[in-house]
């Protein structure tokens, strides 16, 4: 029987493929699914909540060896090893990490947290939609979202 769990980042795009775009990782553990930011050479998980970011969003490597169980999608770039990342587009559909202690309805609007993550929008910048419920009160939860 076939997973219902994505074990890619980019389920779904809106138009063309998207390329993969590569930069180190500085000093932090970036897993796929975490929105990122540039110091000019390198990439970090967005560490400013509420804020306006290029949406850039950390995919899986393809071709990494993972250790047991654990998929693509939840192994981690190390510091300084190549992260694989996308530009997103509207209508894109993107699988993403929401913060621990966040629980959105489908339709919600999402906008930056710190960490890479996402939260439920306030007063920041549109970031995309949940594209389901997602209750991640005891913990930081995937979530699928439909870029805005």
């Amino acid at each position: 029987m076939a997973s219902s769990t994505p074990h890619v980042i980019l389920l779904q795009v809106n138009g063309l493929e998207r390329p993969v775009f590569e930069k180190l990782a500085n000093g932090a553990a970036i897993k796929p699914g975490h929105l990122l930011d540039s110091d000019g050479t390198d990439v970090v998980p967005h560490a400013v909540a509420k804020a306006a970011v290029v949406k850039m969003v950390a995919i899986e490597h393809g071709f990494r060896e993972t250790a047991g169980t654990t998929v693509n999608i939840e192994t981690a770039y190390p510091d300084n090893d190549t992260v694989l990342f996308i530009y997103p587009q509207t209508g894109d559909l993107v699988y993403m990490i929401l913060k621990s202690g966040e629980n959105v309805a489908a339709g919600a609007a999402l906008e930056a947290a710190t960490g890479g993550e996402l939260q439920a929008f306030t007063d920041g910048f549109v970031i995309g939609h949940a594209e389901a419920a997602v209750n991640a009160a005891g913990a930081a939860a995937r979530i699928k979202v439909r870029i805005g």
